[in-house]
């Protein structure tokens, strides 16, 4: 019977058919090995500085309470668990191409090396049972790249604590990592940069209650099992120069996903990503990063399968939701955006509910297809919407839908929008044309409303069409006028006239009455006119006096003249009349 290596045994490994290399510090192994034990106390007694094993069968690992030996073991089988709980590991710590046969546990362990160098690594390792790194600490760099995981790996209450002031250098990576089995990681915190990027997840994944305080990369990652991040927070709240904080960008979602009550403190990214089962975010939160002025959220070019569930979000940031596709029905019940929401271009399948939400900025659903139900019932619009080109072939319910803007705004939404469009383009699009397309989605909701003969809010609508006419018209008569050589300039310059005339009375009938939907206003300019009807009396009696009186009264009736005339100017300042009597002497 072969015995062991009685070099190696003195210190502390006992192993067979071993091709060794000795130095002061430093034991190496290599080339098929059989090695039973590695015993690290012994090692450490010895002075031991450094240990390398390569291509080799190893049974049993023997850690100290307290291992300060840099460890590298290379292309080797570990044939035996590994039992590692509540131990120190301050040294450089890897395992590189091995393959675990039995279950590994390090919980309650701590992981700390002094410089970047130094760090734990578990790179292209295959592991066939569970593993375990249940509250273990880790401040060091971590490395999981292109590792599978066969069996359940749990990193309950783990703490990734490293944090390097490199820009965009990650500190934890399981990129292009494989679980085929359920991963944990319930109440993670993650101070380090972290990479799932090209992972895949064949089974559950839970990221519960985790707490993500720097960059987190999800990108090109396919979860094929149910994907649970309820209650996790994304704060990201280094001071790193990085671009794109939250990724989950061209990530595959094939089961059930939740983001119940999540948190999104900077950016997060989710353009071109695929849902293929039901996605949560109800109670999520977007919120602006205390590091960037201005952030968008990106759901752009998002695919949803099936339905989502977007209810009482609270956006305190902009969000991109254009060009995506809903096959199935989306819930967006009593959101409150307080940045701008972009829609533009989607194509809504199946039904969509944004009952009793309060949009307290711009929300544009421009060019958007909706194929059945739409419903917009109890919205709050504090700021005018876009509904321009949208297309609705299904019911639209926009009952008790509050619209709380004003003409002026209505008028400083559109500038914005023909500004906005126009950047950077040669054949720029005509503010006239941006006004009709708003009156056209106004118009929309307007003939929603009269289908249900609901015409008491369909005259709110109504309104705002009248605005959006009122601002073409004007548009119309600015632009230059026609020389006369031919029939067909002069009735264009006819049809301007006209136009001129229509907008003027659009304009009198809104200050006048807010086209018939502001009851105070109506109130206001009668007791007006009532007190114009009441002035005109008065001239009239005195002039009928004054044909009585003698040439004695005339230093009199000048005084009653000039009088007139200041009455005349105040009428002229008031409100509607200086507006149009301005526009008419300029015209």
């Amino acid at each position: 019977m072969e015995e062991f290596d009685k070099k190696l045994e003195q210190y502390g490994i006992l192993t067979k058919n071993a091709q060794k290399s000795i130095e002061k510090d430093r034991v190496k192994i290599f080339n098929n090995a059989i090695i039973e034990t590695i015993n690290f106390k012994t090692l450490q007694e010895k002075g031991i500085k450094e240990l390398h094993i390569k291509k080799s069968e190893i049974y049993n690992i023997v850690f100290s309470k307290e291992n300060d030996i840099s460890v590298c073991f290379d292309e080797c089988l570990i044939l035996k668990q590994i039992n590692a709980e509540k131990l120190l590991f301050k040294n450089k710590f890897n395992f590189i191409k091995c393959i675990f046969h039995e279950k590994i546990d390090f919980s309650y362990s701590f992981f700390s090396t002094t410089c970047i160098e130094e760090n734990v690594s578990f790179k292209e390792c295959t592991f066939k049972f569970n593993v375990f790194f249940n509250e273990t600490r880790f401040e060091t760099h971590v490395n999981f790249e292109e590792s599978t995981f066969e069996k359940q790996v749990i990193f309950n209450n783990a703490s990734f604590l490293n944090q390097e002031t490199e820009i965009n250098y990650i500190e934890v990576s399981f990129l292009g990592a494989i679980f085929k089995d359920r991963a944990y990681f319930y109440n993670i915190t993650f101070k380090s940069m972290i990479d799932f990027s090209y992972a895949i997840f064949e089974n559950e994944v839970h990221f519960c209650n985790t707490y993500f305080e720097s960059v987190v990369h999800f990108s090109f990652t396919k979860f094929k099992g149910v994907c649970d991040f309820s209650n996790t927070k994304f704060l990201a709240t280094q001071k790193k120069e990085e671009r794109n904080r939250i990724c989950f960008d061209d990530t595959e979602f094939e089961d059930i996903v939740h983001f119940y009550s999540a948190k999104f403190e900077s950016k997060v990214l989710f353009c071109k990503s695929v849902f293929k089962s039901k996605v949560n975010f109800n109670g999520a939160e977007f919120s602006t990063s205390h590091y960037d002025d201005a952030e968008i959220n990106n759901f752009d070019n998002v695919t949803f399968e099936s339905d989502a569930w977007f209810n009482d979000i609270i956006f305190n940031s902009s969000v991109l939701f254009s060009k995506c596709e809903y096959k199935g029905n989306i819930y967006m019940r009593n959101i409150t955006s307080k940045q701008q929401l972009y829609f533009y271009e989607s194509l809504f399948l199946s039904n969509v509910y944004f009952n009793n939400s309060h949009f307290k900025d711009y929300v544009s659903f421009c060019e958007c297809e909706f194929e059945k139900t739409a419903c917009f019932y109890g919205v709050k619009f504090d700021k005018t919407p876009n509904f321009s080109q949208a297309i609705f072939k299904g019911n639209l319910n926009v009952v008790n839908t509050n619209l709380n803007f004003t003409f002026d705004d209505l008028q400083e939404r559109i500038k914005q929008e023909y500004e906005d469009f126009n950047k950077n383009i040669e054949n720029k699009k005509p503010l006239d044309k941006f006004a009709n397309d708003f009156r056209d989605s106004f118009r929309i909701f307007k003939s929603a409303l009269i289908k249900d003969n609901n015409l008491l809010d369909a005259s709110n609508f109504h309104k705002y069409e009248l605005y959006c006419k009122e601002i073409e018209l004007k548009q119309n008569w600015d632009k230059k006028g026609e020389n006369v050589k031919n029939t067909t300039d002069l009735e264009k310059n006819v049809s301007r006239i006209r136009d001129f005339m229509d907008f003027l009375l659009l304009g009198f009938y809104r200050k006048l009455c807010d086209h018939h939907t502001d009851f105070l206003k109506v109130f206001n300019n009668l007791i007006l006119l009532i007190a114009l009807y009441a002035l005109f009396i008065f001239v009239g009696s005195f002039e009928f006096d004054l044909e009585k009186k003698s040439i004695q009264n005339l230093n009199k009736t000048s005084d009653m003249f000039s009088y007139l005339t200041k009455v005349k100017e105040v009428i002229i300042n008031f409100s509607f009349m200086q507006q149009y009597y301005n526009h008419i002497l300029i015209s």
